[in-house]
């Protein structure tokens, strides 16, 4: 998680990725990013994401991203765009990341610590 020093009310999820690790092209559909806290895309046009009814769980907020058409070659990256979002975590914030392609899917989860407990374990 990033939080810029100009604009200290948004955070921005970043540097998330995905391998195809297969010995066959993929052809990615869409990928979800799921909070487990009240948390809002910062503005309108801030990127590809969009809220995500469809996956939605009570007490998450949850985000999608479609993919263009196309396909990613065995071991290549696939990179997920930037989210930006409001407000800053004050606590620890778990994210589900769910990568569908075709009628698979990829799933990781992680934490989103909050700013100031990284000052202060320093």
């Amino acid at each position: 998680m990033f939080v810029d020093t100009n604009y200290q009310t948004m955070f921005t999820v970043t540097g998330i990725s995905a391998r195809n690790d297969s010995g066959v092209p993929l052809q990615p559909d869409v990928v979800y990013l799921s909070f487990d806290g009240p948390v809002q895309k910062w503005q309108t046009n801030s990127g590809p994401w969009e809220l995500s009814p469809d996956r939605n769980i009570e007490g998450w907020a949850t985000f999608r991203s479609s993919f263009p058409r196309g396909s990613i070659e065995p071991e290549h990256p696939l990179e997920i765009a930037d989210f930006r979002g409001i407000p800053v975590p004050s606590a620890p914030l778990t994210v589900k990341v769910v990568l569908v392609y075709g009628l698979k899917e990829a799933k990781a989860d992680f934490t989103l610590m909050p700013p100031s407990s990284l000052t202060q374990a320093q």
